[in-house]
């Protein structure tokens, strides 16, 4: 649960007053000192892991594998947001959750 909306906060607040499909580990690590929130959520994340940098190498690797993200720039570490994400997040903007009570 802390993970997902960890991605989703990063991919689009991570810094810029707008969306931007490009972003850089360096970026999402200088965020994580500043942003409380973000650094609440990040304590839950990979918790296996303790720097910051190592979890967001995990994290982007985590997204890369799963079709989220992929390098676009090898020589200063940018990362594009694919389209993939893009499905998936409108996919779940569309979910309506209903809670039930069990009996």
């Amino acid at each position: 649960m802390y993970s997902n909306a960890l991605r989703f906060h990063i991919n689009k607040n991570y810094g810029t007053s707008y969306w931007t499909p490009y972003f850089r580990k360096s970026n999402i690590v200088e965020k994580f000192s500043s942003d409380i929130e973000l650094k609440e959520k990040a304590r839950n994340l990979y918790t296996d892991v303790k720097t910051n940098e190592e979890k967001i190498e995990k994290l982007v690797g985590d997204l890369e594998r799963m079709g989220f993200v992929e390098l676009e720039n090898e020589l200063d570490g940018t990362y594009k947001v694919t389209a993939a994400f893009h499905y998936i997040e409108e996919l779940i903007d569309c979910l309506t959750i209903i809670e039930t009570e069990e009996s």
